[in-house]
């Protein structure tokens, strides 16, 4: 039985903009295929804001790997871009950005109730420290980093800039 009138909120993710355009289109056209298959139709409406991928800038991200490892853990590795869309995303991709990575338990998955008791532990909590002071020491480094290290980071965010829709 089809209902007279029906509708569907959804939202997509993709690890990178152009991912999320190719997955647009399949889906919309899903959509379009089970309407006409079912002699309906079908009204798309574009709600809310597109959030982008996070692309971390490689100089920021040594920088912060040296502070992080100056620190004295050991279990960080700078990876390049994350596959996440978030708004922090938007603004990576326009202006030099990172966004670091930490261990507070082994292997547990973020967001999920293993590891909100993993992060609510004093180890945790000083892990979680250590990565603010490695931040704040990676902020001192480029506002003191001087000329050579301002033009890389302006370098690459203009060839971002270039690319960004």
């Amino acid at each position: 039985i089809i209902p007279e009138k029906a509708s569907l909120n959804y939202y997509m993710r993709a690890p990178t903009r152009e991912e999320l355009d190719v997955l647009k289109e399949k889906v919309i056209a899903c959509f379009h295929a089970a309407a006409q298959a079912t002699g309906c139709s079908v009204d798309i409406k574009n709600v809310g804001k597109i959030y982008e991928n996070v692309i971390c800038n490689p100089t920021l991200g040594r920088l912060y790997e040296s502070n992080f490892s100056s620190l004295g853990i050991t279990d960080y590795q700078y990876e390049g871009d994350l596959t996440s869309s978030t708004d922090f995303g938007n603004a990576s991709q326009i202006i030099p950005a990172i966004h670091p990575r930490y261990r507070v338990g082994n292997g547990v998955a973020t967001h999920s109730p293993p590891f909100a008791a993993i992060a609510n532990t004093p180890e945790a909590h000083a892990k979680t420290l250590l990565v603010g002071k490695a931040l704040c020491f990676t902020c001192i480094d480029v506002l003191t980093g001087g000329d050579t290290l301002m033009k890389e980071l302006k370098r690459i965010s203009i060839l971002r800039q270039a690319n960004y829709n």
